[in-house]
């Protein structure tokens, strides 16, 4: 099971919030709810980082 920091790191090779929504739709469908829950909170940090435009 990945842990939100590694799945953060992955998700911020996107940088165009389309390409990140259909990412994180196709990881969810193949992860436990757990981890389906971990993915959607390091998808919400990547995209405020998108937002922002910088990482934290």
């Amino acid at each position: 099971m990945k842990s939100k920091m590694e799945y953060g790191r992955q998700l911020r090779r996107l940088n165009d919030a389309t390409h990140l929504e259909r990412v994180v739709d196709h990881m969810g469908g193949k992860l436990s709810a757990d981890e389906g829950l971990i993915l959607q909170a390091a998808a919400d940090h990547r995209r405020t980082e998108m937002v922002m435009k910088q990482f934290f």
